[in-house]
């Protein structure tokens, strides 16, 4: 009984090519190919092969690998001390906290911050269309009035705002500083102004900024006490996070925000508390790629020099790019199938690319994450070979 209804869905979305599934890459399969799909933007995944990280593990903890349990039982270790205090220093707060993924950083801080009982009133929650599902699944754990407005649409948030503006309940602005599908920079500045203005808390998500843009690299959230301070927006109402699975090429997340906040999530934040901590060689890892992204900035340039040009030749070419001003870019096909079908085509002509449908997106697009060892030959090279696609 119950497998058949499972097996029904799973036809539905077969039906529909929303189906996903599982694909096995070879170990060399990335190394051979160019490869658009990956999130490593300043491909420090490869860094570890050198003697200096493998120096630095000496006559570290004994337990490089596992953590045996959760870091308020038995898994705490100073490398996670030393990381939390470097990333705290980075995004100019005073407190920073580790978590083992982006999702659960979202999903558990989010359903913390966001208690009712905790508040004392009901939340409400001005939310981005666009944000990532952790956001979504975190505040949609409480009972939360959720307010969604036009994705990177700051005047209708004033709009909406302005509706609740003599209403005392708790308001929370959640937003991704550069969206992960959209490819697009927030208007952080303007977000603080508005947070200031109706007393609401700030979240920012910066998992695709984290090492690619702001102050050193270490997103656009890492130096923004002069607009706090322009605003008179209080910093402690806000709380940042990113991950390091994307531009610091490991895995995990963090947040970071003040003490008090910092101090309330390691007693309730759900995801911290109840998990086996962070395998100790991966901050380990993190650690030495973080302290990388501040000597950085001439890769970073190159990057959004690729993003400029690719965007610009693909828009000459009539492709839909959207709103995209970053090193992210969707080309936007709106057809489920046919995306799929371009998928297939660039693999065959050694090119990985990711193919995002609904719900992910709400237009099926082909979606390009550069890096710095791309080219701008490879660039012209994928857009001519697109545009052979077409042509069919």
């Amino acid at each position: 009984m119950f497998t058949e209804k499972y097996q029904k869905i799973c036809t539905d979305l077969k039906n529909e090519n929303k189906y996903r599934q599982l694909q096995i890459y070879k170990n060399d399969l990335h190394d051979k190919k160019i490869d658009y799909s990956s999130n490593d933007y300043l491909c420090l995944s490869k860094n570890f092969d050198n003697i200096d990280f493998l120096e630095s593990l000496q006559n570290k903890e004994q337990n490089l690998f596992g953590a045996t349990g959760s870091r308020l039982l038995s898994g705490n270790y100073e490398i996670f001390e030393i990381l939390e205090k470097q990333i705290a220093i980075d995004k100019n707060t005073e407190k920073a906290l580790i978590f083992n993924s982006g999702y659960q950083a979202n999903f558990s801080c989010l359903n913390a911050l966001l208690n009712g009982k905790t508040l004392g009133k009901q939340a409400i929650v001005f939310f981005d269309k666009s944000n990532h599902a952790s956001l979504y699944q975190g505040v949609l754990s409480n009972q939360i009035n959720l307010q969604r407005y036009i994705h990177s649409d700051v005047s209708h948030l004033e709009k909406l705002l302005n509706q609740y503006k003599e209403n005392e309940n708790p308001k929370f602005i959640i937003t991704e500083s550069i969206f992960g599908m959209d490819g697009d920079i927030s208007n952080i500045e303007k977000l603080i102004e508005l947070a200031s203005k109706h007393r609401c808390f700030l979240y920012f998500d910066e998992a695709h900024a984290t090492g690619v843009f702001g102050k050193n690299g270490y997103g656009l959230c890492s130096n923004v006490d002069f607009i706090c301070k322009k605003y008179n927006f209080e910093k402690s109402n806000m709380l940042i996070m990113g991950t390091f699975s994307k531009g610091v090429g490991t895995s995990g997340a963090y947040v970071a925000g003040s003490e008090t906040i910092i101090n309330f999530l390691i007693n309730k934040a759900s995801g911290f508390i109840y998990s086996t901590a962070m395998s100790p060689i991966i901050a380990h890892a993190t650690l030495y790629n973080w302290k990388k992204i501040k000597n950085m900035n001439i890769e970073r340039m190159r990057l959004c020099e690729m993003g400029d040009f690719f965007r610009q030749t693909l828009r000459s070419n009539n492709f839909d790019t959207g709103i995209s001003n970053s090193h992210i870019i969707p080309i936007i096909i709106n057809d489920e199938e046919r995306v799929l079908k371009i998928k297939n085509y660039f693999l065959q002509q050694g090119i990985i690319v990711s193919a995002i449908r609904p719900p992910t997106v709400q237009k099926s697009c082909i979606r390009i994450g550069l890096n710095i060892e791309n080219s701008k030959e490879d660039l012209q090279d994928f857009i001519n070979h697109l545009n052979e696609f077409v042509t069919f």
